[in-house]
């Protein structure tokens, strides 16, 4: 009795698109946390994304806090999973997370960008908004680095 043969093993995709994606999110958490502007005449290294965001009562700092990082978090938990290699079609629901995370996330430093007009004391955007425009760039880049390295039956497969 001869036996059964077994179907050809396909080489596993690789985990750095993954890898830059965590990168990515390291960079946007780091970024929340770093000034967010530079005014020359006045002390506002205080100012961070973080701050900007979560002020008032308990539930508006909750909200807040999940505002910033929620989607990110999301985004490293199947970054992770990715790493891992658990499913196939992580890929596919990293691609979503990061459209939608990104979107909004670019939405909120143009708005944090433009309204820089107002100030009229010399101000410029600081090193936590540059991180955190970096921590975007890198996320959205290793999800296109993982898209373009899928093949089209890892996502069909069971």
């Amino acid at each position: 009795m001869e036996p059964a043969e077994m179907p050809p093993e396909r080489p596993r995709p690789s985990v750095a698109g993954y890898l830059v994606a965590l990168v990515g999110v390291a960079g946007w958490v780091t970024g929340c946390f770093l000034p967010l502007y530079r005014v020359a005449e006045l002390d506002a290294g205080q100012l961070t994304l973080y701050r900007q965001v979560t002020f008032g009562t308990f539930g508006a700092r909750v909200g807040g806090i999940l505002y910033l990082f929620g989607g990110i978090f999301a985004i490293g938990v199947i970054a992770i999973l990715g790493v891992l290699r658990l499913r196939s079609w992580i890929g596919v629901l990293l691609a979503g997370a990061v459209l939608t995370w990104s979107l909004v996330s670019i939405g909120v430093l143009i708005s944090i960008g433009s309204s820089l007009g107002g100030f009229s004391l010399g101000a410029s955007l600081g090193i936590g908004y540059w991180c955190a425009w970096a921590g975007v760039v890198v996320v959205v880049a290793g999800t296109v680095i993982v898209v373009l390295s899928m093949d089209r039956a890892d996502v069909t497969e069971p």
